[in-house]
């Protein structure tokens, strides 16, 4: 399977948009979205600085689970980029415990969330970041 299959394209665009969504709402890093270059299921982001992030999608993963860990693999290469740059390495910044640590993204009661890694609250669903800029999800949103 590659990239330039209909199947793999659309899986990829339904995995990222909700994760660029986010990096959008906050935009402390910019990351673009490359073509893929012809490999697997397999796309590039590249940072401000240059570096570049190989992002691959396993043929295994398929809905929600494959949101979960593109979200993980673009935190990681938002994290780099900001280190690189000498910021603050943490994206996207935990809105329950600020300048502490980033929240994780996680599969929580069917649905992708950023969650705080201290006292597991969902803060927001992922690809909804900007609209949870300080408080977590209601409780029936997370269970």
């Amino acid at each position: 399977m590659t990239l330039g299959d209909a199947d793999s394209r659309a899986r990829f665009d339904r995995a990222f948009a909700p994760v660029l969504a986010d990096l959008a709402a906050e935009p402390v890093v910019s990351l673009q979205r490359e073509a893929g270059d012809g490999r697997p299921a397999f796309i590039w982001l590249t940072d401000s600085s240059g570096g570049r992030t190989g992002v691959p999608l396993d043929p295994q993963l398929r809905g929600i689970d494959a949101v979960v860990w593109v979200a993980g693999i673009v935190q990681d290469a938002a994290v780099d980029a900001l280190w690189a740059v000498g910021e603050p390495a943490v994206w996207p910044v935990c809105r329950r415990h600020p300048a502490s640590h980033p929240m994780n993204a996680a599969l929580v009661g069917g649905v992708a969330v950023w969650q705080c890694p201290v006292d597991l609250v969902a803060v927001a669903e992922v690809g909804q970041l900007g609209e949870h800029p300080r408080e977590g999800l209601p409780p029936e949103s997370h269970h």
